[in-house]
């Protein structure tokens, strides 16, 4: 069996790594959606206030409904608008299985955006996949081609 030439061989490698990436970071981020939906809110102590421009990080402190207490900061849009001051109650989710990480404000869901990124570079890597590893594409013999 005859070798694919050089730049056949590159796309297989490129298109097949770039669909395992795609599918990891699918997979992955699914997993992390799931799982912060089926988190809960708390109210959360305002710890620190860090402002950098125009974000402000706030590290708050909370105890989930089984009891844990958790520590950590997140990026508030509310704080942005309004003046949140150390001491200062708000509302977070976090998520179910890991509490003390990934928290966020409560009411904002907009997590979806990295789950459509990865499954449309998936097709996009799949298509590219399917492309590299089928049979090249010949152009059939002209039928008239010696006709008068």
């Amino acid at each position: 069996m005859a070798q694919p030439p050089r730049s056949r061989t590159f796309l297989r490698i490129f298109f097949t790594l770039g669909l395992s990436l795609a599918l990891t970071g699918l997979a992955g981020s699914t997993w992390s959606n799931l799982d912060d939906a089926r988190g809960a809110d708390a109210d959360a102590d305002v710890m620190r206030v860090d402002s950098s421009g125009t974000k402000r990080m706030l590290t708050v402190r909370f105890t989930t409904a089984e009891g844990q207490v958790c520590e950590d900061y997140l990026r508030s849009r509310r704080a942005e608008q309004t003046r949140v001051r150390v001491g200062d109650v708000v509302r977070i989710h976090h998520p179910k299985r890991y509490p003390c990480n990934n928290v966020r404000e409560a009411g904002n869901a907009n997590r979806w955006l990295s789950t459509v990124v990865a499954a449309v570079l998936a097709i996009v890597f799949g298509i590219g996949c399917f492309t590299a590893w089928g049979p090249p594409i010949t152009m059939p013999p002209q039928r008239y081609a010696d006709a008068p």
